[in-house]
């Protein structure tokens, strides 16, 4: 059976056995080169900037999977309601994920990705270990927006509608490459992506390029010294719109500017895998 022929097979099974009809996400993606998948807004332009911007320069296109709006971060929903942590609300914490959308989209203008290269599924912010270890049709309740599915798509927190919606992500962009956070990112988010990815990975038998990235992490060289790495050089000028899309995060550079600015190097690395 020819490859396209199999691979068209394998989509249609995929949604008719377990993605409903009612779900769509946002600008949902279309064929594309590059898949970078990222738990909240700013993850990719902090790994992944100058990667971005080469990939562009070289006519390779690349999409954004965004897993949550980022909207559970107290803090920076503090500073945008301009209020106290403890009297934040539900309400402060959708603006923010509303906020950081926006940021997202700007940023990513800036390295010269379009607003329809990036698609936001909705998943809840600072929970997705708990929709991960979801089990069945009940869908995890938000304790941060009182939301229990997406308000992208309307895909349920469960396991199944997360791992269903980044397959399909996959078998839409068909990418060569995906980028997707290093299990040995400290921060938990992270590595449940990387968990969901690896499961949307053999739901739908994909066989390209992984790439992975670290953003948060306890030590200077948080990569094994056996792991095969791919370095990526920045040059002068794409350091400076790196510098510009991170500043375009307002809730986050007004807070955590110096760890942010922390990731304007003259390179970006990542650890290069052919399968999960």
């Amino acid at each position: 059976m020819p490859y396209n022929t199999r691979y068209f097979l394998l989509c249609v099974a995929l949604f008719a056995g377990s993605v409903s009809p009612a779900v769509r996400p946002s600008h949902p993606p279309q064929s594309a080169d590059i898949l970078i998948v990222a738990p909240h807004p700013d993850d990719a332009t902090l790994c992944c900037a100058g990667f971005i911007q080469q990939a562009i320069s070289k006519g390779q296109s690349v999409h954004i999977l965004e897993l949550t709006n980022g909207e559970a971060y107290a803090s920076a929903a503090a500073y945008l309601s301009k209020k106290p942590v403890t009297l934040v609300t539900t309400t402060d914490h959708l603006r923010l994920g509303n906020a950081r959308k926006k940021e997202e989209y700007r940023a990513m203008g800036i390295l010269g990705l379009p607003s329809r290269n990036i698609t936001f599924l909705g998943y809840p912010d600072g929970l997705l270990e708990e929709v991960y270890n979801t089990r069945g049709n009940a869908p995890l309740p938000s304790r941060y927006t009182g939301l229990s599915a997406s308000p992208e798509t309307g895909s349920s927190y469960t396991n199944t509608t997360a791992t269903n919606d980044i397959a399909a992500a996959i078998l839409r962009t068909k990418p060569a490459y995906i980028i997707v956070p290093d299990i040995q990112d400290t921060a938990l988010d992270h590595r449940i992506t990387r968990q969901f990815v690896d499961d949307a990975i053999k739901k739908t038998a994909y066989r390209g390029q992984l790439l992975t990235y670290i953003v948060h992490s306890d030590t200077a060289l948080p990569f094994p010294s056996s792991a095969s790495l791919l370095r990526i050089h920045l040059t002068a000028y794409e350091q400076h719109l790196k510098q510009n899309a991170i500043t375009a995060y307002r809730t986050q550079h007004a807070i955590d500017r110096e760890y942010l600015f922390s990731f304007i190097q003259d390179e970006e690395v990542f650890v290069q895998l052919t399968h999960p």
